[in-house]
């Protein structure tokens, strides 16, 4: 294996991330199916479906995994902080942020109230600020990218990330086509990709290629060429 890879494993192992797990786990599967054959299919079910039954296992992980699907409860005891904070916090103070699959109930609940256009990148116009809570903010980006920008332009944005997925498999065929679109997509339930630079120049990837562009100016600088041959001949 990759000096590199193993590096890369290693540091994420040390972040004890149920998110970074997930994504990493996807990825393998993703890859080890890309191009499979009978050799990856016996080490897929002998090596990798144990190791990922194993990680899950893992105290810290079980753990937050429970906690973070407990909706129903967490709305319970959040209903109660939340009517308390309202009457001792100011109105905009920042106090915490919500926990990630809490936190996406409230977004789909800002996307149900403005579905079409969104609230737009000012949490303040939100339905969660302007009816439940002014003093929490919400973590993730899976559902905040639709809650923010609606539904056209958020489904847009995610398909601009498939074209990009595909985009990056032709120039690296060794990739799945849907490597980079599930990767991006279980990070984001844990983060908001889509606002930081790096990542947004890999969701883009697919739109702003360099050589479409070399090949664009290639047309445009012989067909100049050819428009003065012309010229030159007429006179």
């Amino acid at each position: 294996m990759n000096f590199n890879v193993l590096v890369l494993l290693g540091t994420i192992a040390s972040t004890l991330s149920t998110t970074g797990y997930v994504a990493t786990a996807i990825l393998y599967i993703i890859s080890f199916t890309h191009k499979l054959n009978f050799q990856k299919t016996i080490l897929f079910f002998i090596i990798f479906i144990p190791s990922l039954i194993g990680i899950s296992q893992l105290g810290f992980m079980q753990k937050k995994i429970e906690e973070q699907l407990r909706v129903e409860t967490n709305l319970k005891q959040l209903e109660k902080t939340f009517n308390y904070h309202s009457e001792n916090a100011d109105e905009g103070e920042y106090l915490a942020s919500l926990e990630r699959f809490t936190a996406m109930y409230f977004e789909w609940e800002n996307l149900k109230e403005k579905p079409i256009l969104g609230y737009g990148r000012n949490a303040e116009h939100s339905y969660f600020y302007e009816n439940v809570s002014t003093n929490y903010s919400l973590t993730g980006g899976l559902v905040k990218l639709l809650a923010q920008y609606g539904l056209i332009i958020g489904l847009f944005l995610y398909f601009l990330l498939l074209v990009s997925s595909f985009r990056l498999n032709k120039d690296y065929p060794n990739l799945s086509k849907l490597s980079l679109f599930f990767t991006v997509i279980v990070c984001t339930i844990s983060y908001n990709m889509f606002t930081i630079p790096i990542f947004t120049a890999f969701w883009f990837y697919g739109i702003f290629h360099p050589e479409e562009k070399k090949e664009e100016e290639l047309k445009a600088v012989s067909s100049e060429e050819i428009m003065k041959r012309l010229r030159k001949r007429l006179n």
